[in-house]
């Protein structure tokens, strides 16, 4: 989802689509927005590159987020839960919600801000 997301913004941005995403949500005053954004951005690099930055900014902020993450030396995200994937997220129904929340909330954001763009306008969310 979010790959396809940036994908779509490099229409607008070439360079770093989802860095000048986060600069324009803090111009329009959403510094709150960009946060969860660069949250849910971690978690998913932290998915498919496992231990590195992304991860590492995670655990620092560990307490205020509103998905888990395995922090060092823990087996389980929750304890013996034999069935769960071996993952540093726990990726679940609500973790993939909130990404298409995220994205949607940063598109009606796009829409109202910078009308009859393209991009803007091709994106199927409401």
């Amino acid at each position: 989802m979010f790959s396809l997301y940036e994908g779509l913004l490099q229409a607008r941005w070439e360079q770093e689509p989802f860095v000048q995403l986060k600069d324009f949500l803090i111009e329009h005053d959403r510094a709150d927005l960009a946060q969860r954004f660069s949250d849910y951005q971690d978690a998913i690099n932290a998915l498919k590159h496992g231990r590195g930055r992304s991860y590492n900014r995670l655990l620092k902020r560990a307490d205020n987020l509103d998905f888990q993450v395995k922090r060092e030396g823990e087996g389980f995200i929750r304890e013996g839960d034999i069935s769960e994937v071996d993952s540093l997220i726990d990726v679940d129904e609500r973790f993939v919600r909130h990404c298409a929340e995220l994205i949607a909330q940063t598109v009606r954001l796009l829409r109202e801000k910078i009308p009859n763009q393209f991009l803007i306008g091709t994106l199927p969310l409401g």
